[in-house]
Parts: C-alpha cells; sequence; structure tokens
C-alpha cells in the first residue's frame, strides 16, 4: 500500500490526491506521446466554490473586491487580502468579465453611446447655465477615452 508524503496528507483529503495523481499521469503520458490535442489532460471544468460565485455575483454588483469579499462570507479582518487573491485567479476574473460583457451587450453600452450622453449632458448644463455640470461632462468624457 502506498502512502502519502505527510505535508499532503495533512492537507488534501486521499481522494482528491488520488484524482490530482491521475491527472498528472494522464497529463505526462500524453505529453510523452506528444499528443498535440491533450485529451488525456484534465479540463480544469470544476465547478466554483459557493464563496467564489457569491464573490463573483457581490463584485458584480459594483463592490469592491473587500466588499465582494465580505458578502461572500469572508472575514472583515482578512477580506481585503481574500478579494485581492480571488481576483487574481484566472477562473474568477474570466467568470466576472464574462458577466460584465453580458451586461455591457443587454443594455447596450458602448464607448459610442457613452460619449454620445456625455455630449447631450455637457449641452445641456452650457444651456442651464451650469458650468460645473459641463466641465464634469468633460471630464468625463476624456476619461473614458482614456486621455486622463
Amino acid at each position: 500500500m502506498r502512502r502519502l508524503p505527510p505535508s499532503v496528507s495533512a492537507s488534501l483529503p486521499v481522494s482528491r490526491y488520488w484524482v490530482r495523481q491521475a491527472q498528472w499521469v494522464r497529463t505526462t503520458i500524453a505529453m510523452i506521446e506528444g499528443s498535440r490535442d491533450m485529451t488525456l489532460a484534465p479540463t480544469g471544468d470544476m465547478p466554483l466554490s459557493p464563496k467564489y460565485t457569491l464573490f463573483i455575483e457581490a463584485y458584480c454588483m459594483g463592490r469592491n473586491a473587500t466588499q465582494a469579499a465580505i458578502a461572500a462570507g469572508y472575514s472583515p479582518k482578512t477580506a481585503h487580502v481574500q478579494g485581492s487573491r480571488m481576483l487574481t485567479n484566472v477562473k474568477v476574473s474570466s467568470n466576472i468579465e464574462d458577466r460584465l460583457q453580458d451586461h455591457r451587450e443587454r443594455c447596450n453600452v458602448t464607448m459610442e453611446t457613452l460619449t454620445a450622453e456625455l455630449e447631450e449632458t455637457r449641452l445641456l448644463a452650457m444651456k442651464t447655465g451650469k458650468p460645473t455640470a459641463a466641465v464634469k461632462a468633460i471630464t468625463a468624457k476624456a476619461k473614458l477615452h482614456g486621455f486622463i
């Protein structure tokens, strides 16, 4: 009977350890055989954990990473670290980007529509004699196009 290394047995349940071992063996065999289509390699399609899903939903609702981590159930003391860590996770960041892109498409938000709305706001502000609002609209347009 094969024994687990002490560092592994303390951190992973045995079943997950053997799954990872099997994935590693499949990947190694596929690489040795020169297979280009790595069908034996792990696909990485495992679902996200409930905390990650809650984090993604909270982050997409307009919260920052710390607030989203707290909403996902992390401790307020470590939320800033957990939020930053989750944003560096490829699955989480791609899921967030996909959701935001879907939202933009549903709401028809493009650079052109935003620019047109800001221009309308600037013109209205100038008509009503509110130069501060006009300057804010101009500043927002400049930020939108990356000038500021």
